[in-house]
């Protein structure tokens, strides 16, 4: 699907001790794909989200990304696109309790991919399917929306103008 555009950061392993995680992952993509300096310094360790740390949410805007506010009913479909990113609430590695804090990031691929590295696994492109686990979804302020809103168009102006002489005399006919 992609064509190898994405080969780079793939198949890399999960380890807090050499600082190689789901941060460092966004890092590597907004570097390579974005020419955008993302930190993934920020001192962390297995857990550190029951230990009330609030990694992502104290150190995304400093890193210039924003939070979107999605129109109600419609969070995923319209106005979601590539390079968004996406904070989880992750639980069940081990004996992780659920904290309610974001402790997962990925970076949204359209159409309706994600490139993360989730805790003991290698990095990797798969459908999103943590939805009801997402806390904020983000997009860097380097990044205008993509999404072009649809111009209304006058139908008479896309029709031929014989096409249109011929609907002129059909609602002339029906008056």
């Amino acid at each position: 699907m992609f064509e190898g555009k994405y080969n780079h950061l793939l198949g890399e392993d999960f380890s807090y001790e050499k600082g190689e995680d789901c941060l460092t992952t966004l890092s590597k993509y907004f570097d390579t794909m974005e020419d955008i300096e993302v930190k993934a310094d920020y001192a962390r360790y297995e857990g550190w989200e029951r230990d009330g740390l609030n990694l992502f949410a104290e150190n995304f805007r400093k890193e210039g990304f924003e939070i979107l506010d999605f129109p109600r009913g419609d969070p995923w479909g319209n106005h979601m696109q590539t390079s968004d990113v996406l904070l989880m609430s992750i639980h069940g590695f081990g004996d992780r309790p659920a904290t309610g804090v974001a402790n997962h990031c990925a970076v949204w691929l359209e159409p309706r991919m994600m490139l993360h590295r989730m805790y003991g696994r290698k990095s990797e492109i798969i459908p999103f399917r943590f939805k009801n686990s997402t806390t904020h979804i983000l997009r860097h302020k380097d990044i205008p929306s993509r999404k072009k809103e649809v111009d209304k168009v006058d139908f008479f102006d896309i029709l031929s103008p014989r096409k249109r002489e011929l609907l002129e005399n059909a609602q002339r006919a029906i008056e």
